[in-house]
């Protein structure tokens, strides 16, 4: 087997790590989703119950902003009064509590007198809670409310930085690598 000329083997060993280096960040990510219960109750019965599903990650207060993308699914005995003159808004009448589960685990409980509820076809009977709803529910829980859109900014911003920093070490290498493998042999003198 022909030897390789030391830059020619130089290139194929930077390749090798600028390939390792971009599966290490851009990789399949190791979380799981999380499958989070929205439950309203009356009475101690739920009437509503919804899900959202997330990485696993979320803080709380998080948590509480993912109404925005909740469907709501009314249970037997629920009852919603549908307005007349607009069958896409209703109310249930309280006292309510809303908590959100996962895994049987309460990650945190409101308790309401009424909520109002919206839906977007009125011949379905799905609902979900309309903005004013999701700022007074976040806000009872103590959370900040974050509209649509906004969330997770920080979780994106990291990511940038990680794939800026790793561009910029194999960078610094394949340079160093190039550099150290077109440089002459002092050991040939």
């Amino acid at each position: 087997m022909a030897k390789l000329p030391c830059g020619v083997a130089m290139r194929r060993h930077y390749a090798l790590f600028a390939a390792v280096c971009v599966f290490a960040v851009a990789g399949p990510s190791a979380h799981a989703a999380r499958l989070l219960k929205f439950t309203v109750e009356q009475g101690g019965k739920p009437v509503l119950v919804g899900i959202a599903s997330d990485s696993g990650r979320a803080t709380v207060a998080e948590m509480w902003n993912y109404l925005h993308r909740v469907r709501f699914e009314p249970s037997d005995g629920a009852n919603i009064d549908v307005q007349s003159d607009d069958p896409s808004r209703g109310i249930i009448r309280g006292p309510l509590s809303l908590r959100i589960e996962h895994a049987s685990f309460s990650h945190g409980e409101i308790h309401i007198n009424d909520l109002i509820l919206i839906r977007d076809d009125p011949t379905k009977n799905v609902w979900r809670l309309p903005e004013d709803e999701i700022v007074r529910a976040t806000h009872a829980a103590g959370a900040p409310y974050t509209p649509p859109g906004q969330a997770n900014r920080s979780d994106s911003l990291m990511w940038i930085a990680i794939v800026v920093v790793a561009g910029v070490i194999v960078t610094v290498v394949g340079v160093w690598l190039w550099r150290k493998a077109d440089a002459p042999d002092d050991k040939a003198t």
